[in-house]
C-alpha cells in the first residue's frame, strides 16, 4: 500500500467517524465496508491516482459500478444497491417550519404503529413492515391518488418531485450555485438538467435586472427642429416630423412601467409607421 493510498483512506475514514456522530453503528459499517470496497478497486484499476482531488465520476465511479456487476460470485442487488448509495453524494435540504410541523406529525402518529412495525424501523421515520419495496410502491400510490386530485396531467413519480422543487427554488430567487448545492451535484451541467426554464420565467428575469439597474441607460434625445429649421410644407416634410414623432413616442413608451399603456402605444407607434410608409409611396410615385 502506497502512502498515497494511506491518505486517501485516512481522508475516507475521518469522514466516516464524522458521520458515525449522527448514524447507527449499522449504517456506519455499510458506509466503511462500501468506502473499503472502492478504494481496493481504485488500487487495482488506478494506481496512478494519488489525491481525492483526483477522483472524477467518469471514470472512476462509473467503473466500479460497472465492476460491482461483473463481480464473481456475482453480489446480490441489495448487497450492489448499497454500496452505491454509501458512495452517493449526500444532499442537505432546509427544512421550513411548515416541513418541520409536517414531521413531527408524522412522529406522532409513528407512536401508534404496531410495536413489531416499529422494532424493524429503528432509525426510519416511516415504519416499515420489514422490506422495503412495499412501503415504496404504497409512497408512490399515495403520490399518484395526491397528483390525480391535483388534476395532474402528466405521470408524477417521487423522482419528479425533485425536478418541480429545482424548477421552483429557482423561481423564488436560488441562485444556480446555490441549487446545485441542494440538489447534491457536483456539476452545474447536471443542475440545469433538472431546471424547466419557461418565455415568462425570462421575462420576469429581465424586467426585474432592469428595475434592479443601479443607472438605467438613457435613450438619447431628439432634438426638435427649430422654426427656421422646419423643412418646407410638403411631403419629405410630414415625414420627416412623423420619424421625430415616433421617436418622442417611443422614448415615452419605455418609460411607462404599466405593460398594458406600452402595447397601447406600440401600437399606435404602427400606425405612424404605416402612415409614413404611405407617404413616401405617394411622394416616390
Amino acid at each position: 500500500m502506497t502512502p498515497a493510498k494511506t491518505n486517501l483512506e485516512k481522508i475516507f475514514e475521518a469522514q466516516i467517524r464524522t458521520l458515525a456522530l449522527t448514524l447507527r453503528p449499522g449504517t456506519v459499517f455499510q458506509y466503511r465496508s462500501a468506502t473499503r470496497h472502492f478504494l481496493t478497486y481504485l488500487r487495482a484499476t488506478f494506481p496512478q491516482l494519488h489525491r481525492p482531488s483526483q477522483l472524477h465520476r467518469d471514470p472512476h465511479l462509473l467503473g466500479w459500478f460497472r465492476s460491482l456487476s461483473e463481480q464473481q460470485p456475482p453480489l446480490s442487488n441489495s448487497t450492489r444497491i448499497g454500496y452505491l448509495i454509501c458512495l452517493h453524494t449526500e444532499r442537505l435540504v432546509p427544512a421550513d417550519p411548515e416541513m418541520r410541523r409536517i414531521v413531527e406529525r408524522i412522529l406522532t402518529l409513528r407512536t401508534s404503529a404496531p410495536p413489531k412495525r416499529l422494532a424493524k424501523s429503528q432509525g426510519f421515520l416511516l415504519p416499515r413492515y420489514g422490506v422495503r419495496v412495499p412501503l415504496v410502491l404504497a409512497l408512490q400510490s399515495a403520490l399518484a391518488q395526491a397528483a390525480k386530485r391535483a388534476g395532474c396531467s402528466t405521470h408524477v413519480t417521487p423522482h419528479r418531485l425533485r425536478h418541480s422543487f429545482a424548477t421552483e427554488m429557482l423561481r423564488l430567487g436560488v441562485s444556480l450555485p446555490a441549487l446545485m448545492k441542494l440538489l447534491g451535484h457536483k456539476d452545474i451541467r447536471m443542475t440545469l438538467r433538472y431546471v424547466e426554464v419557461t418565455q415568462q420565467d425570462l421575462q420576469r428575469e429581465f424586467h426585474q435586472a432592469c428595475k434592479n439597474a443601479a443607472h438605467p441607460h438613457r435613450l438619447p434625445m431628439l432634438a426638435l427642429p427649430k422654426d427656421k429649421d422646419m423643412p418646407s410644407v410638403g411631403l419629405p416634410g410630414i415625414v420627416q416630423a412623423l420619424g421625430a414623432t415616433r421617436h418622442l413616442l417611443e422614448m415615452y413608451r419605455r418609460q411607462r412601467g404599466d405593460e398594458k399603456t406600452r402595447r397601447k402605444l406600440q401600437r399606435l407607434d404602427k400606425r405612424l409607421l404605416a402612415v409614413a410608409s404611405q407617404l413616401q409611396k405617394i411622394h416616390t410615385d
